[in-house]
């Protein structure tokens, strides 16, 4: 009999040492999965405030890292407006680039001055001082190019009225010292056809009619003495083209012609040595 009984209860045993290891209570069943819940939770809220951590450490970097490189930028810049003044296009270009970027540091302090990113008053006022820092440095350059670009448009003004003066002295040496007429012609003619509207273009006009005289060509002398008259008429040439236009109908033995416009040299231009020469031409032309 005992020895029934002993496996028996043994049995027993084995079964309600397993049962307290499997089995548990509602209570502790709802309690495990609270634990279980509240533990997820804390991990996912741990995995995000550590996203959110980087994501702001990130931000800080590439705001710093911005804001370094623009200072350097606008240094360099007003390195280069302030001793060199050239290239003003390429400087244009990288303020334009700097004022979007201003913009953009704008945008990214709206976004931080959110409760949700939390970001504290000082850090804010930091990012927003430079902000404005960079738009007084924009606006200030902006003006010195300004005065820059005024101070070059002079500059090159005298320097195609010295260019100018040049072109038509190297064509005058040519008719007076060289007597080299070809080269003399296309001097003048270049400084027409680039400063037609300086204060030497009647000039100009003048000694080509001159070359054209010099050569005999008494015609072609003619036509560019009259461009003289018509194009410049307020010119100081225009007693000096109406006389050897008078000369040059002399040569083609147009002597009527001539006279006629001999007398109109006294009559317009009295007191001048053109006046004096053309009467004296024309009391020569009446004997």
């Amino acid at each position: 009999m005992k020895s029934r009984i002993f496996p028996l209860l043994f049995f027993i045993l084995v079964i309600a040492s397993s049962g307290c290891s499997v089995i548990e209570t509602p209570f502790q069943s709802e309690m495990r999965e609270k634990t279980d819940s509240i533990t997820q939770r804390l991990e996912s809220l741990s995995k995000e405030t550590q996203s959110m951590k980087e994501d702001v450490d990130k931000f800080r970097a590439d705001t710093s890292q911005d804001t370094e490189g623009l200072r350097q930028d606008m240094a360099a810049l007003k390195g280069t407006v302030e001793e060199k003044g050239f290239d003003l296009e390429r400087i244009k270009e990288n303020m334009e680039l700097i004022s979007s970027t201003a913009q953009i540091l704008d945008g990214r302090i709206k976004e931080i001055e959110s409760p949700k990113e939390g970001k504290t008053g000082n850090e804010i006022y930091s990012l927003r001082e430079t902000a404005d820092e960079l738009k007084s440095t924009v606006a200030a350059l902006n003006e010195r190019i300004k005065n820059i670009e005024e101070k070059q448009g002079a500059a090159k003004e005298e320097t195609l009225t010295t260019d100018a003066t040049s072109l038509y002295m190297e064509g005058l040496d040519l008719v007076r010292v060289n007597k080299d007429y070809s080269k003399a012609l296309d001097a003048f003619q270049r400084f027409l056809s680039t400063y037609p509207d300086h204060e030497l273009s009647d000039n100009a006009q003048y000694w080509i009619g001159e070359i054209y005289y010099a050569q005999g060509d008494w015609e072609r002398a003619i036509v560019e003495f009259n461009k003289v008259l018509k194009q410049h008429p307020p010119g100081d040439k225009a007693a000096a083209a109406l006389l050897k236009q008078a000369f040059s109908f002399e040569k083609l033995g147009a002597a009527k012609e001539a006279a006629i416009l001999l007398k109109k040299v006294i009559t317009e231009f009295p007191g001048t040595g053109e006046s004096e020469m053309a009467a004296k031409r024309l009391k020569e032309l009446g004997k």
